[in-house]
């Protein structure tokens, strides 16, 4: 009843959509973090030599852990196959879409045909300040319907080796809060990988402040199961991990096991995206190419865990499932 009465008064307040560029963007962030499933199906263009278009379909979705068995591989499920040609998914990622803005543009008030029918539409232009979203240096363009907040269509540039990659993504379908389809439960290409390199050796050492500014050290643990989780703000799959280990740590309650998340960026930005998500994973701050070199993470999330002599057991790369984590922890705390 309370989603209800949110989405119901969230619907409300776009009717009477804001012009200032930033608010409209955290309208749509909060929307898309609300929502319990959602799933878009469109198409994304690009111009290529000499004259040609190039299409490939856009299939996503995204459905809550509440939506989601238990035993299910992932609380996250991004459906869409990942292929060398598809554009990079971190522009679809709605509920970040008001992370790292560097700077918004109010560009026009557009009606256009969108899903098969007439919308009214904020157009905005963004800047975005990580990499993922700005590797050709140039601005993201959103339709976003002033109705709703939801976004529609979008204009994207992305470097790929010497080329600039210009897409646009146009959806036919949008549609919230209901059961997912059945190809949504089926995250085939999403396969977490596992790194070697650290397994059987003493874990690097760790430094650093938690939330409350303590100071944090690593080797401090020994004799405890450890469990890392590496995370950063413009993670889309960081906050369903933390998710499922935030609920191991309350499981494995005084049995010897600790869960902490381990993050690089500015303290305050960090602390604004777990209170906006409502994460409450023990988080340790460290500086800057330190215990993220340490440990060779280059794809987030990435997860460690550790045994009582220090060792490194396991180290996962991307989404590592809760289930997955709880069999190691119950074979490293049976002992």
């Amino acid at each position: 009843m309370c989603r209800l009465l949110l989405f119901l008064l969230c619907a409300g307040a776009w009717a009477q959509s804001d012009p200032n560029p930033l608010q409209i963007l955290e309208r749509v962030a909060n929307k898309y973090k609300n929502l319990d499933s959602f799933v878009m199906i469109g198409a994304a263009t690009r111009p290529v030599s000499p004259d040609g278009v190039a299409q490939v379909k856009v299939q996503r979705a995204y459905i809550s852990r509440r939506l989601v068995p238990d035993d299910a591989p992932l609380p996250f499920i991004d459906a869409a196959a990942r292929y060398k040609d598809d554009p990079e998914p971190a522009f679809l990622i709605f509920r970040e879409i008001a992370d790292r803005v560097a700077g918004a543009k109010l560009l026009r008030g557009e009606t256009a045909i969108l899903g098969g029918r007439s919308r009214p539409c904020d157009v905005l232009s963004v800047h975005y300040q990580d990499k993922a979203r700005n590797s050709a240096g140039e601005p993201v363009v959103y339709w976003i319907e002033r109705e709703t907040g939801t976004v529609w269509k979008l204009q994207f540039s992305e470097r790929r080796a010497s080329d600039v990659w210009q897409w646009t993504v146009t959806l036919d379908t949008s549609s919230e809060n209901e059961p997912p389809p059945s190809w949504a439960m089926v995250p085939a290409k999403m396969v977490t990988k596992e790194n070697t390199h650290l397994i059987g050796r003493d874990a690097p050492e760790i430094t650093g402040r938690t939330l409350d500014g303590s100071l944090f050290t690593l080797s401090k643990l020994r004799g405890k199961v450890v469990v890392l989780d590496f995370w950063a703000t413009h993670c889309g799959y960081c906050s369903e991990e933390m998710a499922d280990l935030e609920h191991l740590k309350a499981s494995f309650a005084g049995q010897g096991v600790e869960i902490v998340g381990i993050n690089e960026e500015d303290p305050e930005r960090a602390k604004r995206w777990l209170a906006e998500r409502r994460r409450t994973l023990p988080v340790v701050f460290i500086a800057p190419e330190t215990g993220f070199k340490a440990y060779a993470v280059d794809s987030l999330p990435t997860t460690l865990i550790i045994d009582r002599e220090g060792k490194v057991i396991r180290h996962w790369i991307e989404f590592a499932s809760g289930a997955k984590i709880r069999r190691v922890i119950e074979t490293l705390t049976a002992r």
